[in-house]
């Protein structure tokens, strides 16, 4: 690699580092999808909080680190019929990013959007898991979320509402990621787009035969999709995958980020550094440099698949290459 992008590398984790803390408020875990890789299929049994609560908590977070972006995730933020009064007190209280993690399905009714944005919405982080219906609307086990999702992404376009979509990388979905690229590529207001390899929890879990691909056969899909992305003039980049799978393309991995995230779930509240540990490495790993930046292995992937060859050390030399 070379050194312009190991100085992206650099700068990243000091602009990281230097951030201020930000809040991430789980509102519930009510959704209008049906997600097969849902992580959070067991929590929808919890309930959502109520306003009062929600309110609570924006102050608190507030109050503990002086945050001025609070992300409002769950579930699905937008079946809720307090979303409007809840950022109108994040407003209030005179913070100047909220953003929403949303499926985008009722973004696709343009004056429930206008009524956020009036209300103090400024940015939204929007799942899409394919570039067509067949294949959205698979995983979701929702029909007609693509076309609803999409229009959503349609109205924050026509209202300079900024986004950044996500798409979980299944069986389904990996062969045609650099296709999902040039599709995302028609919204102007797409600010980062982030493909995800599934955390094996949850629905992910429950159906591991059946929607996910082992990391060697999606790391060469990855790989074309982020070099589409650079030719585009686009921001792509992966989520939970081994360092050494990305092909040199460091500084488009989110594992370098190491901001800390004022947390608040529905059964606890407390700051958390927002990444997980990786739950296994290999011993080609042992003399990988970057190995701290990365999140390994999931268990339940290395007892699914086995091991490859794929995996190999990263030195810091290899950043100025």
């Amino acid at each position: 690699m070379d050194w312009e992008t190991a100085t992206k590398v650099i700068f990243k984790l000091a602009q990281s580092a230097s951030r201020r803390a930000e809040g991430d408020i789980k509102l519930g875990y009510a959704c209008n999808n049906n997600c097969l890789f849902c992580t959070a299929s067991w929590k929808k049994t919890h309930g959502d909080r109520d306003t009062r609560t929600v309110i609570d908590e924006v102050d608190r977070i507030i109050d503990e680190d002086q945050v001025q972006r609070i992300v409002y995730s769950g579930g699905e933020p937008t079946v809720r019929s307090d979303l409007s009064e809840i950022l109108k007190h994040g407003r209030h209280l005179g913070i100047r990013d909220q953003h929403i993690q949303t499926n985008g399905r009722r973004l696709s009714d343009r004056r429930f959007l206008e009524s956020l944005c009036e209300a103090g919405l400024t940015s939204c982080f929007v799942s899409i898991h394919g570039h067509e219906a067949r294949i959205h609307d698979w995983l979701t086990q929702s029909p007609g979320a693509f076309e609803e999702t999409s229009a959503g992404l349609a109205n924050l376009e026509r209202l300079g509402v900024c986004f950044i979509t996500n798409t979980v990388i299944c069986e389904q979905n990996y062969r045609t990621l650099p296709e999902q690229i040039s599709f995302f590529a028609q919204f102007p207001s797409v600010r980062k787009i982030k493909l995800s390899y599934p955390r094996l929890r949850g629905g992910a879990a429950d159906n591991i035969s059946e929607i996910i691909a082992p990391m060697w056969d999606v790391a060469p899909f990855v790989r074309a999709a982020i070099d589409l992305g650079i030719k585009m003039g686009l921001c792509v980049e992966t989520e939970f995958m081994p360092l050494c799978l990305v092909g040199g393309k460091y500084d488009r991995v989110d594992n370098f980020s190491v901001g800390r995230v004022n947390l608040s779930d529905l059964n606890y509240s407390e700051s958390n550094w927002y990444r997980e540990p990786g739950d296994i490495f290999y011993p080609v790993c042992d003399t990988c440099e970057v190995r701290s930046h990365c999140l390994g292995v999931d268990l339940l992937h290395h007892e699914t698949f086995g091991e490859h060859s794929c995996f190999s050390p990263v030195s810091f030399a290899d950043l100025a290459l």
